[in-house]
């Protein structure tokens, strides 16, 4: 059975007649990993959030999100909360905003764990956490409350958060962009460790196409709140389909665009509407 199946998924906001997402569709399988790619405002953390059922009230989702075969749209809140963290989990692009500023790191990540299970054994758990994720000094880090972590060791934590409770996936909100280009490629290189160690899935959000093609096996362009082009990352960025997708690999190779050549923008596919 597929993981996730996500169909025809739409969602507008309060009276607004454009919707933020239409049509979206794609399966996740244990184990594969999916790049989620385009411009600010193309609808790919809209996506993200509507798979953890993380919208704000006034939004209107519809179509189709099924885990295991499970609808969660219109699930409860209570049986929708135990999806996240057992099954699913999130990331989060800002460490600082996703942590609660009044509570010690490592008290928030046993508080996810406890959620969950009930476990003797939380604090035990917590350190051999913050250590998989390459936190050398983990008592000290769970005993600092966030504005004492630097940003890597933020989002480091926040990872912990993620995997505590053995998600089979988890979905990466740009999860590096805060952090230095020293930092956010060590990081990377955890996540990638960490998901093969794990055997699980993940949903990656990211503008950097490169981080893309580290991380994702395939990969999905998302333009104005739809999909315009889909497919293995070698195929999709060596052979775009798409002319919005060329103009996003050629953004990510200056040195290969003709002189005087302008690139493509999302207003160019306004002009003359969605080919």
């Amino acid at each position: 059975m597929t993981f996730l199946e996500v169909r025809d998924l739409s969602v507008r906001f309060g009276r607004r007649q454009q919707a933020a997402v239409s049509g979206v569709g794609f399966t996740l399988d244990r184990g594969e990993r999916l790049g989620l790619i385009g411009e600010s405002g193309s609808g790919k953390s809209v996506t993200a959030l509507a798979v953890m059922g993380l919208l704000p009230e006034y939004a209107h989702v519809g179509g189709s999100i099924r885990v295991r075969g499970r609808e969660l749209l219109g699930l409860p809140e209570r049986e929708l909360s135990r999806v996240r963290g057992e099954d699913v989990s999130m990331v989060f692009q800002e460490p600082m905003t996703a942590l609660d500023p009044t509570m010690r790191a490592g008290r928030q990540v046993a508080e996810v764990l406890r959620l969950h299970h009930k476990s003797g054994r939380a604090r035990e758990r917590v350190l051999e956490l913050l250590e998989r994720v390459g936190l050398d000094d983990a008592e000290r880090v769970a005993d600092a409350y966030p504005h004492q972590l630097s940003g890597g060791q933020r989002q480091r934590v926040c990872l912990a958060m993620a995997l505590v409770n053995s998600p089979d996936l988890i979905i990466f909100d740009e999860p590096t962009t805060a952090l230095d280009v020293t930092v956010q490629a060590r990081v990377l290189g955890l996540i990638d460790e960490m998901l093969d160690a794990e055997g699980a899935g993940c949903l990656f959000i990211s503008h950097d196409l490169a981080v893309v093609s580290q991380i994702c096996d395939h990969v999905m362009v998302m333009l104005d709140g739809g999909v315009v082009e889909a497919g293995p990352v070698a195929q999709v960025f060596e052979r775009p389909g798409h002319p919005y997708t060329a103009g996003l690999v050629a953004t990510a190779r200056l040195d290969l665009v003709p002189p005087g050549q302008r690139l493509p923008t999302v207003a160019d596919f306004y002009d003359r509407g969605r080919p």
